[in-house]
């Protein structure tokens, strides 16, 4: 509901930043600890994330999956857009 009301009632201590979730503030928080805290980390390499589908989308690099397919060729990508 808060998308159509644009309402940001979770406010960052560190800067003006507002948002509508906390799980958006909780993420936005993350970027005033340094290099921001990454607590998502690959079992396969040294990348750490700060989202849990940040690391999904990192997997990716490992599996090569490409589950976004275009509807018109045969191109696919790891990612959507």
């Amino acid at each position: 509901m808060r998308t159509h009301t644009n309402e940001k009632p979770f406010n960052c201590d560190l800067c003006e930043y507002s948002a509508a979730s906390h799980r958006h503030i909780t993420k936005h928080r993350r970027t005033h600890t340094g290099y921001g805290e990454r607590p998502n980390e690959c079992t396969l390499c040294e990348y750490r994330a700060t989202t849990s589908g940040d690391l999904t989308v990192h997997m990716r690099t490992h599996t090569n999956e490409k589950p976004f397919e275009c509807d018109l060729c045969d191109y696919s990508a790891a990612t959507h857009g």
